[in-house]
C-alpha cells in the first residue's frame, strides 16, 4: 500500500491505482464495474426483441457491447441494474421488461424457478408521442462469465428517455 499524507492507495500489480482513500474518507475505485447506456435519435422498439442501445455514456471496465447490446459480467459478486423509458403511442398491449440473465427470462439461480426480474404494465393507452414511463430496477448475485440484457413484449419510445445501466456492489 502506497501512502501520501492522509491519502491511502492499493495498486495493481501494473502500478495502476485499484483503490484510493483520501483524508476525508471518500473511497474511489477506478476499475469497479460500472455502465450506463441510452438511445437517441433511435426509432421506437418493436416488441419481442432485446433492447438495442447505440450510446455509451459510462462503460468502467468496457463490459457493455452495443453489438449485442449486454453486459458482459467480468468478476462475479452482487450487481444493482436500473432501466427506465416510455412506451410507444403506437403500443397497444400490456406486457414487460425482462432483465435477462444469459438471455433466460425463466428464473435467476438461488430463486424459485419461476421468479424472474421484470416490470409489468397494463397501461396501454398512450397519448402523444410517448406514453406513460416504464421502470425496472434490482440487485442480484451475478457470475462472472455471465451476461445480462433486457428484452421488451412492449413496444418503447426510445428518443433520449430509454436508458440501462449497472454497477459492481461488491
Amino acid at each position: 500500500m502506497a501512502s501520501e499524507i492522509g491519502v491511502q492507495k492499493i495498486q495493481h500489480t501494473n502500478g495502476t491505482d485499484a483503490m484510493t482513500i483520501d483524508s476525508s474518507g471518500r473511497v474511489f475505485q477506478p476499475a469497479k464495474p460500472a455502465f450506463m447506456v441510452g438511445q437517441t435519435g433511435q426509432a421506437s422498439n418493436q416488441p419481442n426483441n432485446v433492447i438495442p442501445f447505440n450510446q455509451i455514456l459510462l462503460d468502467q471496465g468496457n463490459n457493455f457491447s452495443l453489438s449485442d447490446n449486454r453486459f458482459n459480467v467480468p468478476v462475479t459478486g452482487v450487481y444493482h441494474f436500473h432501466f427506465h423509458s416510455f412506451l410507444d403511442s403506437a403500443n397497444t398491449a400490456a406486457g414487460g421488461i425482462f432483465l435477462r440473465l444469459d438471455g433466460s427470462t425463466t428464473g435467476w439461480p438461488g430463486a424459485d424457478s419461476s421468479m424472474y426480474i421484470r416490470a409489468y404494465t397494463n397501461d396501454i393507452a398512450p397519448s402523444g408521442n410517448f406514453g406513460p414511463p416504464i421502470s425496472l430496477a434490482a440487485t442480484l448475485q451475478v457470475n462472472s462469465g455471465s451476461y445480462v440484457d433486457l428484452y421488451t413484449q412492449l413496444g418503447l419510445h426510445n428518443n433520449y428517455g430509454c436508458y440501462f445501466g449497472g454497477y459492481l456492489v461488491g
